[in-house]
């Protein structure tokens, strides 16, 4: 009896396993190489594997990330089947989100302004009724000098309150105008910006045993890169000239690159490190000088790696050498 109850655990394990979900984890970016065009981020992040066949998807990735030039690491007792590039357009839901509680927060500040709009009528309502009673030239019965400084004082004090409450509202009413400005704006940025689908990384895993998985994320990403730019100083004629190198670094991949170890290279990932085969040129009217193309986005390799059984082996990461650009193999190798 104990044994089919084991067995049956067993199998209920093994089914909970087989229907489990991917598991979504997020990354750091712990370094980055910044090109004049393009940067190669390097990723790393712990996880934790259950027995059995699972998927670990990386989320938060550019969308502007190169398939060629993404490699996966992994260490663990454990064998990587395939790695895949995924999309996800969840930004676009929160961007739906945002837009209707901007859209809330913006009928809120009409209330706003409409419960302003009510005190100052009322406000402006009181300060006429006492501008008419503190008249007293067509009053019919004598009034005593003394009430009548009373009367004044009593209708200066309260102008001036009712002057100061409407200082108060004129300052509430422009915050929120400024209030309402902002959303406007956040609005239309919203409504005008195209959404790009963020990157995530599939990965999955055939694991004997529950482990422990360290896995190292790197691909090349678009939309970054930096510039030089020089200051050159003397404080006289005399004295010598200060050439001061600066870089100027741009970030447009949609990533959170904070805190960073930041390494800048003039090198560009997409040229090859074989040096090209030298064409005659010969001088002479209207000819121009020979061409090499040494950009190798348009080239394709192509292949299949095996084992010592001569069979595919899944998940190994190809590099071109002197690049960055490289694949990792799927199930077929």
């Amino acid at each position: 009896m104990n044994l089919k109850r084991m067995l049956l655990l067993l199998a209920l394990s093994a089914a909970i396993s087989a229907v489990a979900g991917p598991q979504k984890v997020k990354t750091s970016v712990e370094k980055v190489t910044l090109f004049i065009d393009g940067a190669q981020v390097t990723r790393t992040r712990q996880v934790d594997l259950p027995a059995g066949n699972s998927t670990v998807v990386f989320t938060g990735l550019s969308p502007y990330l190169d398939d060629k030039s993404m490699q996966v690491s992994a260490k663990g007792p454990f064998t990587v089947t395939a790695v895949n590039r995924l999309f996800n357009h969840t930004d676009s839901l929160e961007r739906s989100t945002r837009q209707k509680t901007l859209e809330q927060t913006l009928e809120e500040t009409q209330r706003q302004l409409d419960r302003l709009k009510a005190s100052r009528e009322v406000v402006d309502a009181e300060s006429e009724l006492l501008k008419t009673n503190c008249s007293v030239a067509n009053r019919n019965v004598a009034t005593p000098l003394a009430a009548i400084r009373e009367l004044n004082e009593y209708y200066a004090a309260r102008l001036e309150t009712l002057k100061s409450k409407t200082l108060s509202l004129d300052a509430e009413e422009e915050k929120i105008n400024e209030r309402r400005r902002q959303i406007l704006a956040e609005l239309v940025n919203l409504g005008g910006r195209q959404s790009d689908p963020m990157s995530e990384v599939e990965v999955r895993i055939e694991a004997p045993a529950a482990c422990k998985a360290s896995f190292t994320l790197i691909y090349y990403v678009r939309n970054a890169g930096w510039f030089p730019s020089y200051d050159i100083r003397s404080g006289g004629l005399s004295e010598p000239v200060e050439i001061s190198y600066k870089a100027n670094i741009f970030q447009n991949t949609g990533e959170e690159w904070k805190n960073v170890a930041l390494t800048l290279s003039s090198s560009n990932p997409n040229t090859g490190s074989i040096a090209p085969k030298l064409q005659t040129w010969r001088l002479d009217y209207g000819l121009v000088p020979p061409r090499y193309n040494l950009n190798m986005t348009s080239n394709t390799v192509s292949g299949t790696v095996l084992d010592h059984q001569r069979k595919p082996l899944p998940g190994a990461t190809v590099l071109i050498p002197g690049t960055t650009i490289g694949a990792v193999t799927d199930t077929r190798g």
